[in-house]
């Protein structure tokens, strides 16, 4: 596994909502809230919620390698929720729609771009200038929601 400090990025081409996917329906505004609950999150979101100053030891949060494993971890009661974006807590929930699971908070934006190993600056160029082309003509927005079931919402100036 390859650390951030071990990628380079392309400029984000979209902006996805990083949220709190789980059953328990008490609403809870802030990731404070959920403490002495059980967490989980993929392990990419370790060091950006970190880095927003979420305190993520003490909201009991376990990284996973895998998406598989933390949703069957969530399935199987190992977890109490689950911190993913809202694309993946809505498919979460389509595939899952009897087991009453609803995002109950929203916690910061999550910028997406693609990930190349540092070094690679002719392949980073290269996925630059086709994610440009593909977002210019519309394809990238089109594939987006074939595939996620939500429109590619772009990122805003500034974040």
């Amino acid at each position: 596994r390859l650390t951030a400090r071990q990628l380079m990025f392309t400029p984000p081409y979209a902006e996805l909502e990083t949220v709190i996917v789980s059953a328990h329906v008490a609403r809870r505004r802030r990731l404070a809230d959920w403490r002495g609950l059980r967490l989980g999150l993929q392990e990419g979101y370790v060091a950006h919620l970190a880095n927003l100053g979420f305190d993520l030891e003490e909201a009991r949060a376990q990284p996973f390698a895998e998406l598989a494993a933390l949703e069957g971890a969530l399935l199987d009661g190992a977890l109490d929720a689950l911190i993913t974006t809202n694309v993946t807590a809505r498919n979460i929930m389509a595939r899952h729609p009897g087991r009453g699971f609803g995002i109950r908070t929203s916690l910061t934006p999550h910028l997406h771009g693609a990930a190349v190993r540092f070094g690679e600056h002719e392949l980073l160029r290269a996925l630059t200038i086709a994610l440009h082309a593909v977002r210019e003509d519309g394809t990238l927005a089109n594939l987006f929601a074939m595939h996620t079931g939500v429109p590619l919402v772009a990122p805003r100036e500034g974040l």
